[in-house]
């Protein structure tokens, strides 16, 4: 299997968390040659393979709720998020 692969880290309350793993298949797209945040939009990440492929990955806030004017409006609020890494 020829998958290189990136882990992208936060860091809270004295613990690393992983929040999202980018794979990338070298067999089919080539082996990731260049690896580079955006110097200016903090959230944007670009990825260069040594096959011509290029992306560029984006990340953005949401909060999506309820509007919680009715008494059958609970005003509920969802988190989505990716688990937390084992502390060994």
């Amino acid at each position: 299997m020829c998958v290189h692969a990136v882990d992208l880290y936060t860091m809270s309350n004295y613990h690393w968390y992983l929040k999202q793993r980018l794979e990338f298949e070298s067999c089919h797209h080539g082996n990731m040659s260049a690896l580079l945040w955006d110097p200016e939009l903090a959230f944007r990440l670009h990825v260069a393979l040594d096959a011509g492929h290029y992306l560029q990955y984006t990340w953005t806030w949401t909060t999506n709720r309820s509007a919680g004017q009715t008494s059958r409006d609970l005003a509920s609020v969802a988190v989505i998020d990716g688990g937390e890494w084992p502390q060994y």
